[in-house]
């Protein structure tokens, strides 16, 4: 096996394998944070369709109703902060979040009609829920919209002088560390050559004279 150029080999291996496995780190990284904050999307967007079929239910329940909301929007919230543990930046707010648990789920009252049948009159004194779906669709879709417009921004950026400074000085970081191990394992292997040319066994590095053999 030939070992004179295994430095110019090492350092070139090192280079390609290293900038392979950051590239392949960076993008798993991207698409996960990018399904993440598609889950909470999702889960906000699910909220005022579920609220929509608890309002619809003969026996609406406002008590227990906004009990479950709370729960439900207490999950997003843990879902936000692990959001913004992955990404290492506070992007999300889930305080954003209050808007949503401090709707009025009380039901309005409809007055009372003058003449008609009794089926008509009980009809028209059923109370009025459409504005608690309504009220939610609108609180969630300006959420949302919130969370799509920060995420494209720190995914998607423009380019700004101080985002392409910080993305320059994290590249040249990582070739930086690439360059300083290949420096350490070219070190290495000239200190291996000095002492030996691959012919002698290992341990000759750190014995003065090979073991000596037995003779019958």
């Amino acid at each position: 096996m030939n070992f004179q150029n295994l430095p110019a080999q090492l350092i070139i291996l090192l280079f390609g394998w290293s900038f392979t496995l950051y590239l392949d780190r960076r993008s798993k990284h991207r698409t996960e944070a990018i399904k993440r904050k598609d889950y909470i999307v999702s889960k906000i967007e699910d909220i005022a369709d579920w609220l929509d079929d608890e309002v619809n239910k003969d026996h609406f329940q406002p008590a227990r109703t906004e009990s479950t909301l709370a729960g439900l929007i207490t999950q997003i919230e843990l879902k936000m902060v692990q959001f913004n543990s992955h990404v290492k930046k506070d992007l999300l707010e889930p305080s954003d979040l209050s808007k949503l648990r401090d709707i009025n789920l009380e039901p309005i009252e409809a007055e009372n009609a003058e003449g008609g049948t009794a089926d008509e009159s009980e009809e028209n004194n059923k109370p009025d829920l459409s504005h608690i779906y309504y009220q939610m669709r609108d609180l969630s879709s300006d959420l949302i919209e919130n969370i799509e417009s920060r995420c494209n921004l720190y995914f998607f950026p423009k380019e700004r002088p101080a985002e392409k400074i910080e993305s320059t000085l994290l590249h040249l970081g990582s070739f930086a560390f690439t360059f300083f191990v290949s420096i350490a394992l070219l070190c290495l292997y000239d200190l291996i050559h000095a002492s030996t040319t691959f012919t002698h066994p290992i341990y000759s590095l750190f014995v003065d004279h090979p073991p000596a053999t037995q003779t019958p």
